[in-house]
């Protein structure tokens, strides 16, 4: 079942609800005076207090809503990395009540609603809304509705995560993808066309387009390509997971040779005065200096890995080349249209076709005699 759907359609309508109620109450008063939340950190006076700790108490108490709203930071990460759990219990609970219908102990048609509730709570885009709609409600309970809305309406900026979803969603297109991954093949063609020079290749030029095309964009085109060039020949638990994180970090840092691509720099590029020959000169050659250097340790510790699974991407690569060069889609399905008559004119394969829907719908003729009647 995809949950997706229902997912988006319940935060779709929680905060259009919230948008609605703008008119009302999302106004900022008037006068040019607005709610103050949250509380700025000059409001605490707390000058005269120099320890870290004493200083967190003390906005504890003058503002207690800071332990709610840190205790929900806090469950939301824990519910993110408990979320693989989560759906760990789902799978045994529908394993069991699979059992259970099998064995006749429960309806055929029946579903374990509790493994749909698990499911639903390891679902990693549940996470955001849930805790989302936690610390909208204690804003709600601790201050007023019109408090939350104009959180919502004025305090928070979605500008960001809306750009990076446009971002990646380009990104994933064809067009980019088939773009990013000829450029790539040149240079693995040039270091040898193996799956060495693929993986070499996609984790290095990979993460540094991401500081022209943003790390969002740099992300998505390289784990695309990793799944269809690496992943897909199933190498060990171990090396997934390596090769995973190594993207992870790769990407992190590659951003950082321009001012304008990683959002990290993008905020502090301009009260610095940073500019990209700045973030070159300083950060950006040692960013894919330390790249080089990190694909190059992990290709010595996984190079048997490299050695086992090169027989297997080379014979997906020729049956690609095969494929692509010389098997066109549109010509085989013409030449296959071309010789449908002639193999049909033999065999009758749509007259036996029809005679066997006639015979398997020849039982439900009675059934309809009286519906026919009635009307």
């Amino acid at each position: 079942m995809n949950r997706k759907p229902a997912v988006i359609a319940l935060l779709v309508f929680f905060f259009a609800g919230l948008w609605m109620t703008q008119p009302t109450f999302a106004a900022a008063p008037q006068g040019g005076s607005e709610i103050d939340f949250p509380r700025k950190l000059q409001s605490y006076d707390e000058a005269a207090i120099d320890s870290i700790p004493g200083r967190l108490i003390h906005r504890a108490k003058a503002e207690p809503f800071n332990v709610v709203a840190t205790l929900i930071f806090f469950l939301a990460i824990v519910h993110t990395f408990m979320s693989s759990r989560f759906m760990a219990i789902a799978h045994r609970l529908e394993h069991e009540h699979e059992e259970r219908k099998a064995r006749g102990d429960a309806p055929r048609h029946s579903v374990s609603h509790v493994a749909e509730l698990f499911h639903f709570l390891g679902e990693v885009e549940v996470i955001f809304g849930i805790w989302a709609i936690a610390l909208v409600t204690a804003i709600v309970v601790f201050f007023d509705w019109s408090t939350a809305v104009f959180y919502l309406d004025h305090r928070v900026n979605f500008t960001e995560p809306l750009f990076v979803v446009v971002i990646m969603v380009l990104a994933a297109t064809r067009p980019i993808l088939k773009l990013s991954e000829a450029i790539m093949q040149r240079i693995a063609d040039l270091l040898g066309g193996s799956l060495t020079a693929w993986w070499f290749t996609i984790l290095t030029v990979g993460p540094i387009l991401g500081s022209l095309i943003t790390e969002p964009a740099a992300m998505t085109i390289a784990a695309l390509l990793l799944a269809s060039k690496f992943y897909e020949l199933d190498p060990p638990e171990a090396f997934k997971y390596a090769t995973l994180g190594l993207l992870f970090v790769n990407i992190s840092v590659g951003g950082t040779l321009t001012h304008f691509a990683a959002p990290p720099v993008l905020m502090v590029a301009s009260p610095w005065e940073w500019d990209t020959i700045f973030m070159f000169t300083q950060l950006g050659w040692k960013a894919a200096l330390g790249i080089v250097i990190a694909n190059a340790i992990y290709f010595l510790i996984y190079r048997k890995h490299f050695r086992a699974l090169e027989e297997a991407f080379q014979l997906r690569r020729l049956k690609e080349e095969i494929r692509t060069k010389y098997f066109r889609r549109d010509e085989m399905e013409d030449q296959f249209l071309a010789i449908f008559p002639a193999i049909d004119a033999d065999l009758q394969i749509e007259k036996k076709f029809e005679e066997q829907v006639h015979e398997l719908l020849a039982p439900y003729g009675p059934r309809l005699h009286p519906v026919k009647k009635e009307k």
